[in-house]
């Protein structure tokens, strides 16, 4: 099975390292995705061939 990221990022899905950011930024996208695991994964990978910009949220942690 392919990795959907390494697929994604082929295509030429942006990546932006939110934590080594200087100062906040603004990202204009249609829809979100929080959490990159079983379901967010498949919902990222089977809506890469839409037009709608996407933001893919991982690493949240809420402690």
């Amino acid at each position: 099975m392919e990795d959907p990221i390494r697929v994604g990022l082929a295509a030429g899905w942006k990546h932006v390292d939110a934590s080594a950011l200087a100062h906040s930024q603004t990202i204009d996208v249609d829809v979100v995705i929080v959490g990159t695991g079983a379901g967010g994964g498949i919902a990222a990978c089977k809506r890469r061939r839409t037009r709608l910009k996407y933001l893919l949220r991982i690493g949240v942690r809420f402690w």
